[in-house]
């Protein structure tokens, strides 16, 4: 094997290990929202229910890059909950 075909080999390997879902964070939709497929153009992308747990990619331009499954769309930062709606809220401790 060549040394151009080893740094090449090295370098593709490199790039697989930052994808996007590698640094995803997760998040819950407030609402129903349908996402824009850009963050400049006014062009409708899929519709996410509210509720539904989404990968954060990226933030940009005010917006937020969510994935669910194989749809992919930019919604406002504030339809992207940091925290599950659903999940019970955790034990307060009361005074006896």
């Amino acid at each position: 094997m060549r040394w151009s075909q080893a740094i090449l080999g090295a370098m593709i390997s490199g790039m697989m290990s930052f994808s996007p879902s590698a640094w995803a964070e997760d998040g819950w939709l407030a609402e129903d929202v349908e996402s824009q497929r850009f963050t400049d153009a006014p062009t409708p992308g899929p519709t996410f229910r509210k509720g539904l747990k989404v990968e954060v990619l990226t933030r940009k331009a005010g917006k937020v890059r969510i994935m669910a499954g194989t749809r992919i769309g930019w919604v406002a930062p504030e339809m992207v909950l940091a925290d599950d709606p659903a999940a019970p809220a955790p034990a307060v401790p009361t005074a006896d």
